[in-house]
């Protein structure tokens, strides 16, 4: 079962920066354990898991992960303690 972390279902996607993607596609490419911080409903929350997949689904950019969530990455705010470019984080 695919469980999709959401924050605003219709706010438009905000493409991430193109250096960060390639980032994320090595670490699914290495199927590795990822550290991702992210916005969630409830506020940020921190995963750990695989990235499994980078798709486009609706016109926006999610990564898939191996324990079932699909996640905008345009609500990813870290991944392994490397910010994404152009998010504010403390």
């Amino acid at each position: 079962m695919e469980i999709c972390l959401v924050t605003m279902p219709d706010r438009p996607y905000q493409p991430i920066d193109c250096s960060f993607y390639d980032r994320l596609e090595e670490a699914a490419t290495r199927r590795r354990i990822c550290r991702l911080r992210v916005k969630g409903i409830h506020g940020e929350e921190v995963i750990e898991d695989c990235i499994t997949d980078l798709r486009i689904v609706d016109q926006a950019e999610y990564m898939f992960l191996a324990g079932g969530r699909r996640i905008r990455l345009d609500d990813l705010l870290s991944l392994d303690g490397h910010r994404v470019p152009g998010q504010c984080m403390p």
